[in-house]
């Protein structure tokens, strides 16, 4: 089912993308590219954080399965 799920959300935005640059190119230029450098500027940033958060729920689950 998550499998699934996520394969929905992830067309579903694909196909959002995809419709606003057909209809508002213009607007969805700027949107997008603007979506584009702050994702490339923010990549480590991003990664280190949901590494932490990851880890920090599995310690904790880790810790509650010993209680």
């Amino acid at each position: 089912m998550a499998l699934v799920a996520f394969c929905l959300l992830a067309t579903s935005g694909l196909i959002a993308m995809e419709l606003y640059a057909t209809f508002r190119p213009a607007k969805a230029r700027a949107g997008l590219g603007a979506l584009r450098d702050w994702t490339e500027s923010h990549q480590d940033q991003v990664i280190v954080t949901l590494s932490l958060l990851v880890g920090v729920w599995l310690v904790a689950k880790s810790i509650y399965q010993l209680v």
